[in-house]
């Protein structure tokens, strides 16, 4: 669109239409015209799960009903395994059934329960008994259909909007006419089939008639959200209740048809169904003048908000006059009127373009009072047929004059995204027509990002890193004086007051990068290394900053719960140091901190929210201000003057290079170590690329949750304040109706770049490798600093340019390494590149920028030690990760693959080569034979090397692993966090498979079994998970060839009788009887339960917390002669118990002298194998008893290399050839993995 010009205007007010304080007390969209304007409802979209869509609602009297397990089990004919599984439910879900669990869970009060943050929050038997949600009678509301669940929100607003998912109910809803409860139907229908969801036991519903107007249906769980119009964690309650809907103005004909249609349709196929149900024609009747003229068709569009992560399906239409959107208002449109909303184009402002996840179809306007409208449409097409219906200037109306507009004057309506919106706004910052707030507001609306959109929100720098003091003096004079003369040895700020804006922020701490160099290095094997596998703006770091004002988003997002209350934002010092040295946190700020009018909402509990208490006893309330700031405005006021002092003014531009310009792409991000996750550069050029719709979906889900880089504004280095030279040209990079994404095709100009797409061909095809080493020589020029202005800033020239020989290059796709969609950088080494010193605006002293140097060979000790009889060989040794490796696994095949997790929050995954060897062959028998054929085996030689083969990074510590395996030999790895998630990824298919929210804190123990009764009939593996908070779930798991998984969205049972939190977890299946499993916590208590095949639960063993005695750590089953439990403690003790069907009993101890941190069986040898932390590895003999061996164990000392790091994970496979010959891998406390063979002579 071309814009005019006529008269003067102000910029500044332009840019007005962006900041906070329009969205913050505009609740409601002023423009958007309501034409059937009806009570405001407590129900949002917010309430479903995250993508759940509600279909059609209905005004109903609601009743309901506890049902007994008698009434249940006569209510329908089942088969013997229907009647077993609703015995199980009952026995693990009913209240009559939990007495013990209702003792536990009484020592807490239900409010308390909900501070902690638990997901789903349980209540206690109390406040089960005093929720009403089932014993209503005839209570109104209105009854609303959704794609996954049935909700029914009351007009009492001190009642809870209850949710019954359909995955719950054990009789679906049925037509009963004028019958009571008592009468519900239980026949089948025809149409009701068996059903996709794991958790579903029964099907019963019959057609229904125009005259009936009940339906009743039957759940064993419903969710209770909004008590008395409050926002809190929601509340679930685990009864078998029976609810009765009559229908006011209706009969139930629709509503059982709607409901035929989606209930037993795969989660996969859902959108597919309800797209054409919502593709409804536009209703002439919504116009608002009959002179009015259409200039579009219906266009097929979502409304955006008006708050983040709401969504409303509808259409669009454009007049000559107006602008439409007629919200989707049910399947069954003839029941009532449509609604419109309409906005005038007169008061149309400006517009930008924007992305709808990784699509650019998406369009934001912006009016001149309230806040905006951001529309996402089927295609780009249909957006850019509406942008150009826009009006492309405007008269200012007599009601509004704004400051610098004369009335009734013509002023341009802007493009934010086009080219020349960023010009005019670039030539007011450098001449000081606009602060640094604004403009950086400007430049985040230029490169696609919306406060309407989580994963694109407006990103700002943190400038001040002083949290401690008791006064902050920011002054120009006082600030330059601290700095002077204290510069680093890269010649990077050191300064007290303000962060270093010249560095991303996971480089202002030297120690943590080293540490992200370190795994960069060690991911040269892969196509996509990265420095940062976590991003610096995701939904789920601005919904940290503002959950006191978007709760409800954070519940959605975090399925019914606040983030552990340790975890959330409550303390700006505690925020400001956890950037530094946590690995996993490198986020930056959001608009509101340097926004006194908007961002006092974000500091301070108004609403009242219950958000937990940390581990220390600190209430989550109001944050914690510094204690140089007197008020929570007073804090923002002295933020925003920092924002705009003159070390920002002059320092700023660095890091606009970072996120918008030259530095945020391809090599120069490499060069100044801000390289972050392939998948966060993806843009929609890559997505119309990808075959599969599940690629797809799994490239959204992974850029749209963890981050999005902006588009690039600035193909050159961004100019300082008062430069008056500048070559628009040259600085702004190419527009193609948005700001042109850059990627790292080394051998084009900067300016003429390809999609990431198009480099990843490339890239694949030919495999250039980079000497990671001479990186920083011959660099591209910058103007060094503002005293040589002649110095201007220029684009390499020939000599610049990297030159590649074409020798160098291995030509062929078949890596079997390279499997990412976008090869953001060239990796490896072999090739030679020639650079000079890089210099900056921010080089002071012309010194140049630090660099990634490849840290050498890593030395293996190649060890080769005799025993009493036994031999210790080495194979490899390597650091491979920034934290204690929490989980170890070796796989046989072609290859070997050794999966690890740790504290760092990385999950990797390498390979030993199996160097040629074709036939397959034991892990340790391939790499042995490869490495000492023909040679003495205890000379030196070159040791193999460790190959990363994939890697994912979580956002908090990972601290169990777990593998399984498919029929097709795929690999699943499933690991659990301290963020309470348990994570399924495919080993081959590199890529999160599920997830699922399993604990109320930290999951510490995972355990996978294969048995022949699952309690859903259908799942192949049943899950079990420990916690630190004192509890052992249950879960169903189903596994199919291609790496696929599907995990039960909540446990069939749980093990709740601990009464400390629980470390470690081990689980044994004994045919026709069931599982045991056994559970270590802290105070040495030991806890064993017998859980029976038909459902029932037994307490076998409970060793109780003594004072002074160390955690149970590790635990292992087995099953030889007798069924063995093995118990490993801090103290160094290993005692073993013998199962009987009446108990456990003690059999033996034994003292090592040194922690046992974790322990492996093979028990067809007798064998127990200790990783200690003294980091030796201990070998101790038993009986097929439990008794141990008199004599002393086997000791290796050192394993892990000569600093001797303690053993914190141990993996053990028997050689294929050898009876009494083993392969090892070990994972140590500073990160390393070491692999070995042991064989006995």
């Amino acid at each position: 669109m071309t814009t005019t010009t006529t008269g003067s205007y102000n910029i500044k007010d332009i840019i007005q239409v962006l900041h906070p304080i329009r969205y913050a007390t505009f609740h409601n969209n002023s423009h958007g015209t309501d034409i059937h304007k009806k009570k405001p409802q407590r129900f949002s979209t917010l309430l479903l799960e995250h993508g759940e869509q509600e279909l059609q609602d209905w005004s109903v009297i609601a009743s309901s009903r506890k049902r007994s397990s008698s009434s249940s089990s006569s209510s329908s004919s089942r088969g013997t395994k229907q009647r077993r599984e609703d015995g199980a439910t009952n026995v693990s879900l009913s209240l009559s059934s939990r007495k013990s669990s209702s003792s536990r869970w009484m020592r807490e009060d239900s409010e308390k329960s909900i501070n902690k943050g638990g997901s789903y929050v349980k209540m206690t038997t109390n406040a089960q008994e005093r929720d009403q949600s089932d014993k209503m009678k005839r209570i109104k509301g209105r009854l609303y259909l959704c794609s996954k669940s049935i909700v029914f929100e009351p007009e009492d607003m001190s009642r809870g909007i209850i949710r019954v998912p359909f995955e719950k109910m054990t009789v679906p809803p049925s037509s009963t006419g004028s019958a009571g409860l008592d009468d519900a139907s239980s026949s089948s229908s025809s149409f009701l089939k068996n059903e996709d969801s794991i958790t579903t036991t029964t099907t019963a519903t019959t057609a229904t008639s125009h005259s009936e107007r009940c339906i009743t249906l039957e759940t064993k769980r419903y969710i209770v959200m909004k008590k008395n119009n409050k926002i809190a964690p929601y509340e679930t309650y685990d009864k078998l209740s029976l609810f009765k809907f009559t229908f006011q103005h209706s009969s139930t004909q629709s509503f059982v048809q709607l409901f035929e249609k989606i209930y037993n349709v795969p989660t996969g196929q859902l959108q597919n169904v309800i797209e054409p149900m919502c593709d409804q024609p536009f209703d002439a009747s919504n116009f608002r003048h009959l002179n009015e003229t259409p200039m579009t068709v219906n266009l097929r569009a979502f409304l955006l908000g008006p708050f983040p992560l709401v969504k409303k399906a509808g259409c669009v239409i454009v007049t000559d006059q107006r602008l439409y959107f007629q919200p989707f208002s049910g399947v069954y449109s003839e029941m009532m009127a449509s609604r419109a909303l309409s906005w005038c184009l007169e008061d149309v402002v400006s517009f930008a373009r924007r992305y709808h996840g990784l699509k650019d179809e998406a369009l934001e306007i912006f009016f001149n009072l309230g806040p905006s409208v951001l529309l996402a449409f089927e295609g780009c097409r249909n957006r850019e047929e509406v942008l150009r219906l826009l009006p492309s200037v405007r008269r200012n109306n007599d009601d509004v004059v704004v400051e610098g507009e004369e009335e009734g004057m013509s002023i341009p309506v802007f493009c934010h995204t086009d080219r020349s919106f960023l010009s005019l706004v670039v030539d007011a910052w450098i001449n000081g027509q606009i602060d640094n707030f604004d403009y950086l507001l400007a430049l985040n609306s230029a490169a696609g990002r919306s406060l309407f959109d989580l994963s694109r929100y407006p990103v700002f720098p943190w400038v001040l890193s002083d949290y401690e003091s008791a006064k902050l003096d920011i002054s120009s004079t006082n600030a330059f004086e601290t700095m002077a003369g204290k510069q680093g040895k890269d010649g990077s700020l050191m300064t007290k007051v303000f962060r270093d804006l010249t560095k991303p922020i996971g480089a202002l701490n030297e120690e943590r990068l080293e540490s992200f160099k370190a795994r960069w290095n060690n991911m040269q094997d892969m196509g996509d290394a990265f420095l940062y596998g976590t991003h610096y703006s995701a939904p789920g770091y601005c919904l940290y900053y503002l959950v006191r004002t978007m709760p409800e988003q954070m519940l959605c997002l975090q399925n019914g719960k606040y983030d552990a209350p340790d975890r959330l934002f409550h303390s700006i010092e505690q925020c400001y140091s956890s950037l530094l040295i946590n690995p996993a946190d490198i986020k930056e700020s959001i608009p509101q901190f340097y926004d006194p009018k908007s961002g006092v909402d974000i500091l301070l509990n108004l609403r009242g929210l219950q958000l937990g208490v940390t581990q220390n006893g600190i209430v989550i309330d109001d944050v914690k201000l510094p204690n140089w700031a007197k008020s929570p405005k007073d804090f923002l006021k002295k933020n925003r003057k920092a924002l705009e002092s003159d070390y920002c003014a002059k320092y700023l531009p660095s890091w606009i290079d970072l996120i918008f310009g030259v530095k945020a792409r391809g090599e120069m991000a490499f060069n100044y170590d801000n390289l972050f996750h392939p998948n966060s550069y993806l843009c929609p050029k890559d997505l119309d690329q990808m075959v599969t719709d599940t690629e797809k979906m799994q490239a959204e889900l992974h850029a749209t949750e963890f981050g999005i880089c902006p588009d690039v504004l600035f193909s050159d280095f961004h100019p300082r304040k008062n430069d008056r030279r500048i070559d628009h040209s040259a600085l702004i990079a190419p527009d193609d109706g948005r700001s042109f994404i850059q990627n790292s095709d080394l051998n084009v100009d900067k300016r003429k770049s390809l999609s990431s797409v198009e480099a990843s061909q490339l890239l694949k095809s030919i495999q250039p490798k980079l000497n990671v080493a001479a990186r920083n020589e011959n660099v591209m020029q910058e103007s060094p600093d503002d005293d040589n202005k002649d110095n201007k800033t220029a684009m390499p020239n020939n000599s610049d340019i990297i030159e590649i020989n074409p020798n160098d290059f291995s030509i062929g796709n078949d890596s079997a390494l390279d499997t990412s969609t976008s090869n953001i950088l060239l990796s490896g080494s072999g090739v030679s590149t020639k650079r000079t010193d890089t210099k900056t605006y921010d080089d002071e002293n012309d010194s140049p920028l630090p660099s990634i140097t490849p840290s050498k060979s890593d030395e293996v000790n190649n060890r080769f030690e005799k025993v009493d009889g036994w031999t210790f060989k080495a194979i490899a040794c390597k650091q491979i990760h920034g934290g204690e490796v929490s989980g170890c696994h070796l796989l046989n095949g072609e290859c070997a693959y050794i999966t690890t997790t740790s504290l760092d929050g990385g999950l990797m995954v390498h390979t030993l080569p199996t160097s040629g060897i074709n036939e397959r062959r034991t892990f340790s028998s391939t790499a042995v034979k490869s490495r000492y054929q023909g040679r003495n085996p205890s000379e030196t030689s070159m040791p193999l090397q460790f190959h990363t083969f994939r890697s994912h990074q979580s956002s908090d510590p990972l601290s169990c692993l777990a593998i399984i395996n498919d029929e097709n030999r795929g690999y699943i790895a499933f690991a659990g966090g301290h963020d309470d998630v348990i994570l399924a990824y495919g080993i081959k298919s590199a890529c999160g498979l599920a997830s699922v929210f399993s604990h109320r804190d930290a999951v510490s123990g995972l355990v996978l079994i294969e048995v022949p009764f699952v309690s859903d009939g259908e799942s192949t593996h049943i899950m079990l998970s420990s916690s630190w908070d004192a509890t052992v779930k249950l879960w169903n798991v189903t596994v199919s060839d291609g790496e696929t998984v599907r995990i039960a969205k909540e446990p069939f049972a749980e093990l709740y009788e601990a009464e400390t939190p629980i470390h470690c977890v081990d689980a044994l299946y004994i045919p026709e009887v069931g599982i045991i499993v056994a559970a270590g916590g802290a105070g040495g208590s030991l806890m064993v339960w017998l859980w029976n095949v038909d459902g029932g639960k037994t307490v076998l063993f409970q060793q109780d917390t003594r004072p002074g005695h160390e955690s149970c750590c590790c635990l292992k089953w087995s099953n030889n002669a007798e069924i063995i439990l093995y118990a490993g403690y801090q103290d160094g003790r290993i005692s073993s118990f013998s199962f009987k069907y009446d108990g456990m009993y003690p059999v033996g101890k034994l003292n090592l002298g040194f922690p046992a941190n974790c322990l492996e069986i093979l028990p067809s040898c007798q064998l127990i194998f200790t990783g200690c932390a003294d980091g030796s590895l201990r070998i101790v003999a038993t009986t097929s008893n439990g008794h141990f061996d008199d004599g002393q164990p086997l000791v290796w000392n050192s394993v892990n290399g000569p600093s001797s790091p303690g053993i914190t994970s141990l993996s053990v496979i028997p050689e294929k050839d050898q009876e009494m010959g083993f392969t090892l891998a070990t994972g140590a406390t500073d990160g390393s993995i070491a692999v070995f063979t042991i064989k006995k002579l």
